[in-house]
């Protein structure tokens, strides 16, 4: 896909409603703190991402499907990553700095 740091990459892989609905600043700035836990986690930002989802106050069930078994296993690591609250509240943007 692309990284944080790569908005004209993402802006020619979206279509016109995936740019309207999802290239925004806020959207790169979760994108890039995604990263910056993959890298303290060693995972995949992908993984991230599900860890975030499994941390939801709602109960939350993702279908996640793969190409092949590794795909398979990262998501079943994902299931295993566990982001504190102050990770799941920087995530959400809803603070500026994590230091857990």
């Amino acid at each position: 896909m692309f990284k944080s740091t790569e908005k004209e990459k993402a802006k020619s892989l979206l279509s016109a409603p995936g740019i309207k609905g999802y290239f925004a600043d806020e959207n790169f700035e979760r994108l890039a703190r995604a990263e910056q836990l993959a890298e303290k986690y060693n995972a995949a930002v992908a993984q991230i991402s599900m860890a975030w989802l499994f941390n939801q106050e709602l109960q939350v069930i993702p279908l996640a499907g793969g190409e092949n078994a590794q795909m398979y296993r990262q998501h079943l690591e994902a299931s295993r990553i566990k982001l504190t609250k102050e990770e799941v509240k920087w995530l959400n943007l809803e603070t500026d700095t994590c230091t857990s």
